[in-house]
């Protein structure tokens, strides 16, 4: 059979395959050759075109699944081997009706339906905020939307049908099943991936449920805070998407059948022995295929768009197809996600300046430093008992100062001298926020305590909190409740109200840099929803600019804002996306720099010259108390595609730029 034909259209399970003469053909075949090509070379040897004919090479690839499953090789796939795939058809549907066998609309119900909220919340951008119960809910219906949302060829209505379902079973690999000690399979194979992505499963990826399996299925769920019996159900599913980063973090590439570490290094433009440090192994070790190796930052990704395909994007960089795709093995189906960082190998953007970050390690806190010209990272010190796990620094962004012993001395370290200085606080004095004079002769720290940097005498106090100088040295804002933001002269000790927000309750804000505007988040009642606001200190004016905020950051030289925004969904109020936007002054976007479900964007994070900011990823911890993996530094250029990774296992905490 040659040429481009038009597929008809079979329900996947609605038939057994098998090698015939006409051969076979139909949507349910490239359903399945979309499957057996994102297992690994030691599974399925060789790639298959997804054309939708089953032809040899595509029986010889069900063989290999098969044998490896320990079914019965018979060159079909029938309705045990749906099953492995993680499909259940035939006698396995216990006569109830098959996923996919018939359209689904808000109202219907059945394990049709439980399967698809399955598929559905076990995805790593999931939408579905509730347990599957095998009832259409409306927020079912809003999830099917936001997926149908990310493919040209599907239409955003709500409600589920042939072709939908066909991308949800190549997107998301677990759901159409209960999984369980004894069985064996494709999703068994993902359960066990996305087990060692949230760091509970250290094993080879085998694809059966063993001892090993279980015993990371239950830390998990005791890690959850559900149930902890070590069956994968609808619980565990939603718990396991929703606590998946995405984009991913934490990139392994898995090695193929005829890799060498040579081979890999010369494929991310790496040295052998980096690579092989970095894994614990040894240079001249053997590599085995389907097992998952990390490589060293920097990597540099591209943030795929709606339509965005591996071949679009090896056009655009230059790069090789086959390569693509081997290094982004991960990454199902034809069309990209929108928001998929795919990683281009070997490929590295040029960026300028110092950044400077703590990484918690089981010894203490590092003080580290990234020269971005040359990659190169240094510990600058490394300081126990750091309170919080933040840094603060000088206005010429030169000195990094942090709290220490329970907000009982300060710690600052200049990076020009390379020297650490060390001060008792005040007797009343418990640090946790802290704001540096622009001429660096004073700091201010929580309860209004204005001290001297060198000796730690207290040069003035008084009541407030949330304290920021003005560039004349002598003026601080400051809160004096939740609701009243004030200024103070030191020196004359005149104070007046700038503005009262009766109804919210202010959160933190910024001052722009020339000290001509501030941005404020509060909360409004009930204290789920931000309001973000601009307040121009010279025509006093306050204007209301967005909601839901919960980070920003001016620009160094532009009243340009970046604005971390949760997109909320669902009517449980803690699920959502990050959305980092730029917006100007008046709150009008102007581009969307990055869409995660876990990123922290923190203060000094904007490069000196304004061309870039960094950024944390992490696994998301607000819906179930997962602890991350790793907290993994970032850059981007403002209007760029393209994100690099700086580091890879690190627990990074209050990353700057510094001079």
């Amino acid at each position: 059979m040659t040429g481009i034909i038009e597929l008809p259209y079979h329900y996947f399970g609605s038939r057994v395959l098998n090698l015939d003469d006409p051969m076979m053909h139909g949507t349910d075949i490239k359903v399945l050759q979309h499957l057996l090509n994102m297992l690994p070379g030691n599974i399925i040897p060789e790639k298959l075109i997804t054309d939708g004919i089953y032809d040899t090479k595509t029986r010889n690839a069900v063989n290999a699944f098969k044998k490896h499953f320990n079914l019965k090789i018979n060159g079909q796939v029938d309705y045990p081997t749906y099953y492995a795939l993680g499909h259940r058809a035939g006698k396995y549907a216990l006569n109830q009706p098959v996923f996919s066998s018939r359209a689904l609309a808000p109202g219907a119900q059945g394990d049709d339906v439980l399967v698809l909220q399955q598929r559905m919340s076990s995805l790593a951008k999931t939408c579905l905020c509730h347990t599957p119960n095998s009832h259409y809910t409306p927020e079912t219906a809003q999830a099917v939307q936001r997926f149908q949302e990310d493919f040209n060829h599907l239409t955003p209505n709500g409600f589920a049908g042939p072709g939908m379902f066909e991308e949800l079973i190549i997107q998301s690999p677990m759901g159409g099943r209960t999984l369980a000690q004894g069985l064996h399979g494709y999703d068994i194979y993902w359960l066990q991936y996305y087990l060692y992505q949230l760091g509970f499963y250290n094993h080879p990826l085998t694809g059966y449920f063993d001892s090993k399996t279980v015993e990371a299925v239950k830390d998990f769920q005791r890690a959850a805070e559900i149930p902890s019996d070590g069956v994968v159900g609808p619980e565990t599913f939603l718990a396991l998407g929703t606590t998946m980063a995405y984009p991913a973090i934490g990139y392994t590439y898995r090695v193929n059948n005829d890799d060498s570490l040579i081979k890999v290094a010369a494929l991310f433009a790496k040295k052998p022995e980096d690579i092989a440090s970095f894994n614990n192994i040894s240079p001249a070790s053997k590599l085995t295929a389907g097992s998952l190796i990390a490589i060293p930052a920097p990597l540099t990704f591209h943030r795929a768009h709606k339509g965005m395909t591996i071949t679009d994007l090896s056009a655009l960089y230059g790069i090789n197809q086959d390569r693509l795709h081997a290094a982004n093995w991960h990454l199902p189906g034809k069309y990209l996600q929108p928001d998929q960082l795919v990683v281009l190998p070997g490929y590295l953007e040029d960026f300028r300046g110092d950044i400077v970050y703590l990484n918690q390690t089981p010894s203490g806190q590092e003080l580290k430093t990234i020269n971005l010209m040359n990659c190169t990272v240094k510990i600058c010190d490394l300081i126990k008992d750091v309170d919080e796990n933040r840094l603060f620094l000088n206005k010429d962004q030169n000195i990094a100062s942090f709290f220490v012993n329970n907000g009982d001395s300060l710690v600052s370290y200049d990076f020009k001298c390379g020297k650490k200085e060390w001060i008792k606080l005040p007797y009343s004095a418990r640090g946790t926020e802290l704001d540096w004079a622009h001429n660096g002769n004073k700091i201010v720290v929580d309860d209004g305590l204005i001290i001297d940097p060198k000796s730690g005498n207290l040069l003035l106090s008084f009541k407030g909190s949330k304290y920021r100088w003005l560039k004349d040295g002598e003026t601080l804002m400051f809160y004096e409740n939740n609701t009243t933001l004030k200024q103070r002269n030191i020196v004359t000790g005149e104070e007046n109200e700038l503005f009262s927000l009766f109804q919210d309750s202010l959160w933190f804000y910024n001052v722009s840099p020339d000290d001509s505007k501030l941005v404020i988040i509060a909360f409004m009642p009930p204290g789920h929803v931000t309001v973000t606001y601009v307040y121009d200190l010279n025509t006093k004016e306050l204007k209301e600019i967005g909601m839901n905020d919960f980070a920003e950051q001016w620009f160094n030289k532009s009243n340009r804002l970046l604005l971390q925004k949760r997109e909320l969904f669902g009517d449980y109020k803690c699920f959502y996306y990050n959305r980092i936007n730029l917006v100007d002054p008046d709150g009008a976007q102007q581009s969307q720099e990055l869409v995660a479900k876990g990123v922290e964007l923190g203060v000094n994070s904007i490069a000196i010259d304004d061309l870039s900011f960094i950024f944390i990823m992490f696994n998301p911890n607000a819906f179930y108390p997962i602890k991350p993996r790793m907290r993994d530094l970032y850059i981007k250029k403002v209007g760029s595609h393209l994100v690099t990774q700086l580091t890879w296992g690190e627990m990074v905490y209050s990353p700057a730029y510094h001079r």
